[in-house]
């Protein structure tokens, strides 16, 4: 469990990958390790999205691969059975929540009110997906929950890009930063994998400025 939230911080990033062709799959996630990147979130958004999590672990096994868009408990047997190493909800439903740590999984359930993060301490987790960031408060919101919940690192995701990425990591409860921005849907199916390797290189290289400057 550690390892997951370790890398998380390390990176500072996690792509939110959508993926309509499993074919795509290997190909996107070595462009993301040549990048630099350790782990990836990939959407139960497309019917392949459990096999792309298959393929990712046969091919690539050195990158932690995280199922998103959890649901459901039916999605968490899913991911589980096709090797995930950890969930992502965009919300919070105490059912699913429950259900997937009965499992023993690790979740980063989606929170942006302070009653969302009172229910995620009461069943023990502390690193939490803040979404949708900016239309939720963005930094100003993070700043101000800074205060009342201490130990909570937040994982913002939603309206975040190169040009306000700084703002967030520069935030002492932000672990990371999440979205779809950096490996977008369009380009992974137009195949422009090399793009996207350059888009998460430039997008590291902000993480490492931006955390030398703090």
């Amino acid at each position: 469990m550690e390892k997951v939230f370790e890398v998380l911080a390390q990176d500072g990033l996690l792509p939110l990958v959508t993926i309509d062709d499993v074919n795509d799959s290997v190909p996107l996630a070595r462009a993301l390790s040549h990048a630099g990147l350790h782990m990836v979130e990939v959407g139960f958004r497309t019917d392949c999205a459990a096999e792309c999590i298959r393929m990712i672990k046969a091919e690539c096994p050195s990158l932690l691969v995280g199922a998103g868009t959890i649901h459901t408990p039916s999605d968490v047997n899913e991911a589980v059975s096709a090797g995930s190493d950890f969930l992502v909800s965009a919300g919070l439903d105490q059912d699913v929540l429950q259900y997937a740590l009965q499992h023993n999984r690790i979740v980063i359930p989606g929170v942006c009110t302070p009653g969302d993060i009172e229910t995620a301490l009461n069943l023990n987790l502390h690193v939490l997906k803040f979404f949708p960031a900016e239309v939720c408060g963005g930094t100003a919101m993070l700043k101000a929950l800074q205060g009342p919940y201490e130990g909570v690192q937040f994982m913002p995701s939603g309206g975040i890009h190169t040009e306000n990425l700084p703002e967030y990591l520069n935030l002492n409860n932000v672990c990371a930063v999440s979205g779809s921005w950096l490996a977008p849907r369009k380009l992974i199916q137009a195949h422009r994998f090399r793009e996207i390797e350059r888009i998460v290189s430039e997008a590291l290289e902000e993480v490492s400025e931006t955390r030398q400057g703090r």
